[in-house]
């Protein structure tokens, strides 16, 4: 049972800030972000962008 690395990203930055940036409650980010769930694409998209990801495609 592995832990994340977005998780431990999550947790690095706050679990409070980043469910308030989000707008999910506490308890939902756990849940999605601790490894023991499929959480939606949205959900997921909105963790990376309030932890300032930037997800980019290129052609192989």
């Amino acid at each position: 049972m592995g832990v994340t690395l977005i998780f431990l990203l999550v947790k690095k930055h706050g679990v409070s800030d980043i469910a308030k940036v989000t707008g999910l409650n506490r308890e939902s980010l756990y849940k999605a972000v601790n490894g023991k769930t499929k959480p939606c694409w949205e959900t997921i998209f909105k963790v990376m962008k309030a932890l300032n990801f930037r997800l980019t495609t290129q052609v192989a």
